[in-house]
């Protein structure tokens, strides 16, 4: 590794982020196919072990621009074969994500910049008609799977879909003609999928691996063109989670919710912000101990009904929410049985088991509300409830809700950056620095300066 560069991770991708000042790449010791429109390495492309993206000053004069992108690379110990594209922009302001979905996992990661916005159908300055203004949009989608050759081209026409939206929604017009940009004149984008697997024949915006991927370049290229715009920043890779992510479980009546609510309010402390409480339950008969909680809670905090559609809920928070407490996933667990027992049409009632049906949806549904937990840019805690520890029930949809809510519990505590067990009070932390030992009856300081 060179001198200077820095790597991250991305285990469930088998992937490496890697930066240097001038140079971000995604590397693998897997070999991906690629389809790119990446100035080295371009085109329909096997074996490729890293994809990159370089800054060039904005004098850069382009006379051969694979070649400066080749010996760049090299500069930056990137392995071959790879595919680099090249931007004006600080390659430190880049933004990234991973996205899931039922037929696998999108990294996507994005540079932008629109002082080169230009539409699409209109005329270009030429290069020999003087220098032009630098800007360029550049995107990498990375897919854990294996995709047709169609779907690859799928792909690059739904990102480059969504390019056009997100410039669209921010009103970026064309510097020489004044209508809706489309892009810039040199615009890069690169699909990689991984070889030899049984292939997703479709990646459009209408199918399932191309409604993760436009949705996760939605977002990472709208955050890309706001990194893009200031002035050059110190850059730290925004992670997945740009701030903890807690699961607090406990049985009834152990005080995790107390405990999660004083863990939310400390943070949010810490950080000068507010705390928005995002409430599961249904108020149908629970009236009572609904307004009980709410009054015991801090007045100056929000409070979010999301018994209908919790990832909704959560979707349409920003960061003026600031911490987020999610309270609680049993309530939730216990909606989506009451959902599935009336869409049903017989039998339902008598199961002692969920189907691998019903599996597969709770465990994609809990995989998408915890992206939503982590794409917030606060901390969140979200609470639960431990009912596998006691008497096994004695209903066949008491056994549902517990095997229900364990699976849950497995999916959130796997996936969130710090696990509590609260139990009679007390707090014991189980994953995350320091795990596996008492905690005090308040707040764990952590790395970063702030509340653990």
């Amino acid at each position: 590794m060179k001198a200077g560069t820095t790597r991250l991770a991305v285990p469930e991708m088998d992937v490496e982020l890697c930066w240097s000042e001038d140079c971000l790449w995604l590397e693998s010791g897997r070999p991906w196919e690629s389809l790119s429109s990446a100035v080295f390495g371009g085109g329909r492309r096997s074996g490729i072990r890293a994809a990159a993206n370089v800054t060039v000053g904005s004098g850069y004069d382009g006379r051969d621009p694979a070649r400066d992108v080749e010996r760049r690379l090299r500069q930056a110990g990137v392995p071959e074969p790879a595919v680099g594209m090249m931007t004006a922009v600080d390659v430190r302001t880049a933004r990234w994500t991973v996205a899931e979905g039922p037929e696998g996992r999108w990294l996507v990661t994005a540079t932008a910049g629109i002082a080169n916005a230009f539409c699409a159908g209109e005329r270009p300055q030429w290069p020999d008609e003087g220098p032009g203004r630098p800007g360029t949009i550049n995107i990498i989608a990375a897919f854990d799977g294996t995709l047709s050759e169609a779907a690859a081209v799928n792909a690059m026409i739904t990102l480059t879909e969504v390019k056009v939206r997100v410039l669209r929604e921010r009103g970026v017009v064309c510097a020489q003609s004044g209508l809706p940009a489309t892009g810039t004149s040199t615009d890069a984008a690169a699909v990689l999928f991984r070889p030899g697997g049984e292939k997703i024949p479709y990646a459009g915006p209408g199918s399932r691996a191309g409604a993760v991927l436009a949705a996760a370049v939605h977002r990472v290229l709208g955050e890309a063109l706001e990194a893009g715009e200031g002035e050059e920043r110190a850059f730290s890779p925004p992670p997945v989670s740009p701030s903890p992510v807690a699961l607090v479980i406990g049985g009834a009546r152990s005080g995790k919710s107390e405990w999660a609510e004083r863990w939310a309010e400390a943070r949010a402390s810490a950080r000068g912000i507010g705390v928005t409480y995002v409430a599961t339950a249904r108020p149908e008969g629970m009236e009572e101990r609904i307004d009980r909680h709410r009054r015991l809670r801090p007045s100056h905090w929000r409070t979010e009904e999301a018994a209908d559609d919790l990832e909704a809920r959560l979707a349409a928070l920003g960061p003026d929410a600031g911490v987020l407490v999610v309270d609680c996933l049993s309530l939730w667990v216990a909606s989506w049985l009451e959902e599935r027992r009336r869409a049903a049409d017989t039998g339902i009632a008598e199961r002692w088991e969920l189907t691998p049906e019903e599996e597969a949806d709770l465990v994609l549904r809990a995989k998408n509300v915890i992206e939503r937990c982590r794409r917030h840019p606060h901390p969140v805690v979200v609470v639960t409830g431990e009912v596998g520890a006691g008497v096994a029930p004695s209903t066949a949809a008491g056994c549902r809700f517990r095997d229900a809510l364990g699976l849950v519990n497995q999916v959130f505590a796997g996936r969130c950056d710090e696990v509590y067990a609260v139990v009679a009070g007390i707090p014991v932390k189980l994953k995350g620095s320091g795990a596996a030992a008492p905690v005090e009856r308040g707040v764990v300081f952590g790395r970063d300066g702030g509340v653990g």
